[in-house]
């Protein structure tokens, strides 16, 4: 009887490692002759959470996985194609250069341990990161020869460009502003009392043993949203006093203002090229990835919506 429940046992295991086995073989794409499979796709989504999870957290990384999933058959094809094309052109990638970026990846961690518990956790293997990190830069180096080097903005278009958004090209309003911060809510009716008595914010700080701080030509994106506000809101010269929601209270003076201003060409001409070279950058690539996909064989095996 126990020999017999043995082979069940045994029978049952071998049809869940056997159907787990099947399930990471299952074909979800073809592109030309080559097969992606749902195990390439599990590899890839792990992948990514390594490379997130030195820079975002936990709950961070699957909410932006979540979101891209509806589109991961695509990218994964897309790859495939890119990679294609880069063996084609007979590009390769030295072993340096991979341990390189192996080694910023570990940096990510803490230590060895870490690192090693992270592949275990998702599943990869020393050899899978290399692989990852491997086609990479295959696929940054086929479309740097394809597309990328093949980019040029001219002088002309820059200044074109200038011109034709010249009004939205202004700095923004900055204002010179002291501030006094009160955290003793029992000291909040003196003060209120003392602004209408003085109006004066050297006064108020002197007698209450309060000390001010001062914000040289600050804009209203260097401060925090409550207080630029109220800075923003005052005129010139006059106190002003709100509380945050933390419970602090805050008198302010504003000192002086410089109004938004139209940049010189010369100060914004290389941000407007690298701007210019990336909208180009991108057209051009969609386009180069639109002939690959029409000179190729694609057949999607799998609903998008199933994964």
């Amino acid at each position: 009887m126990r020999l017999r429940f043995n082979i069940i046992v045994i029978l049952i295991l071998s049809f869940a490692y056997t159907s787990a086995i099947s399930a990471q073989s299952e074909i979800i794409a073809i592109v030309n002759n080559e097969i992606i499979t749902q195990k390439d796709l599990d590899d890839f989504v792990n992948f990514m959470r390594m490379q997130m999870s030195v820079k975002y957290s936990e709950r961070e990384i699957e909410q932006r996985i979540k979101q891209m999933l509806p589109d991961l058959i695509d990218k994964l094809i897309e790859d495939r194609l890119i990679l294609q094309a880069a063996y084609k052109e007979g590009i390769s990638i030295e072993q340096v250069r991979i341990k390189s970026r192996l080694e910023q990846i570990k940096k990510g961690y803490p230590t060895e341990s870490e690192f090693q518990d992270a592949l275990v956790a998702q599943g990869l293997s020393l050899a899978d990161i290399e692989l990852k990190i491997k086609e990479q830069l295959l696929m940054m180096e086929i479309i740097q020869k394809k597309v990328r080097s093949k980019i040029e903005v001219k002088p002309k278009e820059v200044t074109d460009y200038y011109n034709e958004h010249r009004e939205e090209i202004k700095s923004p309003e900055q204002r010179q502003v002291r501030v006094l911060v009160v955290r003793d809510s029992s000291l909040i009716g003196p003060i209120r009392k003392s602004i209408s008595e003085y109006n004066d914010l050297d006064t108020i700080a002197q007698k209450f043993s309060l000390e001010i701080t001062d914000f040289d030509w600050v804009t209203s994106r260097q401060l925090k949203e409550d207080i630029a506000k109220a800075v923003f809101k005052s005129r010139v010269g006059q106190l002003t006093t709100f509380s945050d929601s933390e419970g602090s209270f805050y008198v302010l003076e504003v000192k002086a203002v410089k109004p938004p201003a139209v940049i010189p060409l010369f100060d914004v001409q290389e941000e407007i090229k690298r701007m210019l070279f990336e909208r180009k950058m991108r057209e051009a690539l969609v386009k180069w990835l639109d002939e690959l996909r029409a000179g190729a064989y694609i057949e999607i095996k799998v609903s998008q919506s199933d994964d």
